[in-house]
């Protein structure tokens, strides 16, 4: 998929809770279930821009998204999401969900800028092209 609207809902806040709550740590750990319920259905929706669109780089625009969608891909129990990070050296970041009864997420930033595909990700794994975060704390993901 290269549509922000045409990935599945669950996918979004999934990726909306994992960068939000866990690697890129933008929202503090709330201290209930309660807290955490209430915050979460505060969060935004998924701000990203489709491929070719306009994204905040090194300067900021108020209105205008950090991320890019460079692709997003999903089978019956997992899903990928492939986008560019803005900021003063922008990045390329891969995302993977594991759905089912062992959930999990993963992610890595590419070292090869401009991936695009699944073989260029397939390609960057194979020749180890990509650094690998851990969420700290652990996040609860899938949502």
């Amino acid at each position: 998929m290269y549509k922000v609207q045409e990935i599945p809902d669950v996918v979004k806040d999934s990726f909306a809770n994992f960068v939000d709550w866990g690697v890129e740590g933008t929202l503090s750990k709330p201290e209930t279930k309660a807290q955490w319920e209430a915050t979460k259905r505060q969060l935004p929706s998924l701000r990203m821009a489709d491929p070719g669109q306009r994204m905040n780089e090194d300067v900021l625009e108020p209105g205008v998204p950090n991320r890019r969608l460079v692709l997003c891909a999903f089978s019956d129990t997992s899903a990928l999401v492939l986008y560019e990070q803005g900021g003063y050296v922008g990045t390329e970041r891969l995302v993977i969900f594991r759905f089912g009864q062992n959930p999990g997420s993963w992610e890595a930033v590419l070292k090869d800028y401009e991936t695009k595909s699944l073989d260029g990700i397939r390609d960057a794994w194979h020749r180890r092209r990509y650094t690998r975060f851990l969420p700290t704390p652990p996040v609860q993901n899938p949502v």
